[in-house]
């Protein structure tokens, strides 16, 4: 493992909210990939866990959450993300409403991304 990928990666601000919906938008992803044939079942149990470990601390009630993702999942987090937006667009009839959503969604993907590179780079 190079001296970049055994540093912890950054902490991203996001609202109580907004992490509420990228939960939901994890939950909804996996249960897309698992109607797949055959599901991956690799990708499904990191997306779990990451799921499952945020939903904890979101019941937690603290007014800050810190929930520490390796390389991995993060990579994963942003795959969901890009992998809900082309759902929500195939399945959705374009309105307001979807492109709010699609717009939601790839903003969190975009700063995620964001500061993520900002701390590889330094």
């Amino acid at each position: 493992m190079s001296e970049q990928e055994s540093q912890p990666l950054p902490n991203v601000p996001f609202a109580i909210p907004e992490l509420q919906s990228i939960a939901d938008v994890i939950r909804g992803y996996v249960k897309y990939l698992q109607s797949l044939s055959p599901p991956p079942q690799e990708r499904i149990h990191v997306l779990e866990d990451v799921e499952k470990r945020l939903r904890t601390q979101l019941s937690s009630g603290g007014a800050q959450i810190q929930m520490a993702l390796d390389a991995e999942e993060t990579a994963e987090l942003l795959e969901a993300m890009i992998g809900f937006i082309g759902l929500i667009k195939r399945l959705f009839p374009q309105n307001q409403e979807r492109d709010q959503v699609i717009s939601t969604v790839n903003y969190w993907r975009l700063r995620l991304i964001s500061i993520i590179t900002e701390h590889i780079d330094e």
